[in-house]
């Protein structure tokens, strides 16, 4: 009797089902895995890109405001270069003035003022 439980055991319950059943689990749970680490990869992609957008736009920003101010600068430095001729030129006609004799002091003194405040100005 033991022997035919056996045989009967054996022909109607496979033990194969149990396993295909826990396979199956596992199958599911990689795959479930697998989907959710897919898509955080995914968002982690997305995201990144989003970021080098930024970094981007903030870099040709930054470029861009470099580029006005070495252009100031430039302008800045042909109007010092403006003035400095401007200056040399004065001081020579003083020279030749004073060399020359014959003029008035007082009126060439103020327009020296008025000139240097004016170069003065123009500097700030």
């Amino acid at each position: 009797m033991k022997a035919g439980v056996i045989r009967l055991h054996k022909k109607y319950v496979k033990e194969e089902v149990k396993n295909e059943a826990g396979d199956t689990d596992l199958h599911r749970e990689y795959a479930s895995r697998r989907r959710y680490l897919e898509n955080n990869v995914n968002y982690l992609r997305q995201m990144l890109q989003k970021d080098q957008e930024v970094h981007k736009k903030d870099h040709n920003k930054i470029m861009s405001e470099n580029v006005i101010l070495l252009q100031e600068i430039n302008d800045q430095r042909k109007e010092l270069k403006a003035l400095q001729i401007k200056i040399r030129q004065n001081e020579k006609r003083i020279e030749d003035l004073q060399k020359g004799g014959g003029f008035d002091g007082d009126a060439l003194m103020e327009e020296i003022q008025r000139q240097d405040m004016t170069i003065q100005d123009l500097l700030k």
